[in-house]
């Protein structure tokens, strides 16, 4: 949670303040291996990297919760690499897709981060079928590689308290 504000924080932007006002919903599975965990509340919800199904009703929590006020959401995922350390990766698979099923059914855009290389080739064939938009970071060139509607491009990035940018 410490990482997740520091960062809001580098982009102007007070992470307190968005859950305080119901703008930020955290679903915080890492503390529970990595340290003690932050406060529980309306918008901080405390899972396990080890029990994926739990993980997914505080999502399906959450949802409910967000929905309530507006009608579209992005929901992040950070990061799907941690979930295949800890489970089964034909499990996360089958949770990935019924996460995307249910941010979609809600309105929501879902957003997922995974680190290429980090599970069986066979199985990032399955995860890539199942997202409809991939785009690699490699720290200085941003590359789509499948998005409807638009071929395979890469353009030079960087990021700064404002964001990312893409330089043409």
């Amino acid at each position: 949670m410490a990482d997740l504000k520091r960062n809001m924080q580098v982009l102007g932007m007070d992470a307190e303040s968005y859950m305080e006002n119901e703008l930020l919903y955290v679903i915080d599975a890492i503390s529970s291996i990595s340290g003690p965990a932050s406060d529980a509340g309306n918008t901080y919800l405390s899972s396990s990297v080890h029990n994926p199904t739990d993980i997914m009703v505080k999502l399906g929590v959450a949802i409910r919760n967000i929905t309530a006020g507006y009608s579209m959401f992005r929901s992040v995922l950070d990061s799907l690499t941690t979930l295949m350390a800890f489970n089964d990766e034909l499990l996360i698979v089958r949770v990935l897709t019924a996460y995307i099923i249910r941010i979609k059914d809600a309105g929501g855009t879902a957003i997922v981060t995974y680190t290429e290389g980090s599970a069986d080739p066979k199985v990032e064939t399955m995860l890539k079928a199942v997202v409809d938009n991939i785009i690699h970071l490699d720290g200085s060139e941003l590359t789509v590689e499948a998005m409807i509607g638009v071929g395979r491009a890469s353009a030079p990035y960087t990021i700064d308290d404002k964001g990312l940018k893409v330089n043409p």
